[in-house]
């Protein structure tokens, strides 16, 4: 049976995904706080927010990474093989301190510093997510604490990387790192029309 012809058209929004991971941990915070007033009568409501904030935070230094890194490589054909094959984890998964050690270098010519109070906070929130992810009953890290500080410093330690990153990177920092959270996300007031280009690849894809 031949298959009919579709027609693609319509608005679309362009969203960063690390804008948008950041607009997640934000917004689950938010919830968190909430649950936090009465968890003596709904601690897992809390607990779940919590762990979700953490995520979510975690989520927001990786792709930022990922996203620097395939950008890099992309408009960089020329750089050096093994250095392609990294930021492009072609042949190997590069785990997350290792992003983080290379990834800054390559792209912005600057280190990412993790001795100082940053790094530190860095990889031990990354040990609380491997711990929510990698569940095991003797990982040491309590998943149950009743510590509202732990999220807000996740959110922080979230913003805070992105901005130690474009600060190496002598480019801006992003407008929506400091923004509150947004629940429809759409900071240019508005949708766009879809180029017409990317209409008809879209076209051609579903064809």
């Amino acid at each position: 049976m031949k298959r009919k012809k579709t027609t693609i058209q319509g608005n679309f929004m362009v969203v960063d995904y690390v804008n948008e991971s950041l607009n997640s941990a934000k917004g689950h915070l938010l919830k968190a706080e909430s649950a936090y007033k009465g968890i003596e009568n709904k601690p897992f409501e809390y607990w779940s927010e919590m762990r979700t904030t953490i995520l979510f935070s975690l989520l927001v230094v990786e792709s930022q990474l990922n996203k620097m890194a395939r950008e890099h490589a992309r408009d960089n054909p020329d750089l050096d093989k093994d250095k392609l094959q990294l930021l492009t984890e072609e042949n190997n998964p590069v785990n997350f301190k290792e992003k983080l050690k290379k990834y800054p270098k390559i792209v912005t010519g600057q280190s990412f510093d993790l001795s100082d109070e940053l790094g530190y906070a860095l990889l031990k929130f990354k040990k609380f997510r491997d711990a929510i992810v990698h569940f095991k009953i003797d990982t040491g890290i309590n998943l149950y604490r009743q510590d509202i500080t732990i999220p807000r410093e996740a959110v922080e330690v979230a913003k805070s990387t992105i901005k130690r990153i474009y600060s190496g990177w002598n480019k801006p920092i992003p407008y929506w790192v400091d923004m509150p959270y947004d629940p429809e996300l759409n900071p240019q007031q508005g949708t766009k029309k879809a180029p017409e280009k990317i209409l008809k690849r879209l076209k051609s894809l579903w064809d």
